[in-house]
């Protein structure tokens, strides 16, 4: 008796069915990975850190930080900053005194995607009490009622606002 031989067509279908499911799995593997190394990454609280008030150490300090004048008003800018979801933006004004310190502050959210909307309006909730009535010298937010990104923005955007009433 003669063997069958094997139908190579059908092999191969097989074959090429089999690699587009390795592939498959592969890819919704990996798509499962990031996504889980974004969303399932812990919230490490972060402290808000202030510098030391330079407007008001005097010059001949121990630190060796001299005292920055600014042009007392309202200041607006805008800082971006990167998400899961894309780049993202923040509109603030602060309002500030002769020697720096802030008086006033409102901010926009700017917000594209849903999830951003969301930590962008926690962030507006929560971020005055951290910033009124402190100086800009030295100012940074970090975490701010589980918004950790937006402060990115809003940090760069105070930076802006820095430069803008020292050089007005």
């Amino acid at each position: 008796m003669e063997a069958k031989k094997p139908d190579t067509k059908l092999i191969s279908l097989g074959v090429l069915v089999a690699v587009v499911l390795l592939v498959v799995a592969v890819a919704a593997l990996n798509k499962k990975e990031a996504r889980s190394k974004v969303v399932s990454a812990p919230i490490v609280p972060v402290q808000t850190t202030m510098m030391p008030d330079t407007a008001t150490m005097p010059a001949s300090s121990s630190m060796g930080m001299m005292s920055t004048h600014y042009k007392a008003g309202t200041y607006t800018s805008e800082g971006t900053y990167f998400t899961p979801d894309g780049d993202e933006s923040i509109k603030i004004s602060l309002t500030l005194s002769a020697d720096g310190t802030i008086t006033a502050t409102a901010a926009t959210a700017q917000s594209i995607s849903h999830d951003s909307k969301e930590y962008q309006d926690r962030f507006i909730r929560g971020y005055k009490s951290q910033v009124v009535g402190r100086s800009i010298n030295g100012l940074s937010l970090g975490n701010i009622s589980g918004a950790s990104l937006t402060p990115i923005g809003f940090n760069k955007a105070a930076l802006s606002i820095k430069s803008q009433a020292t050089n007005s």
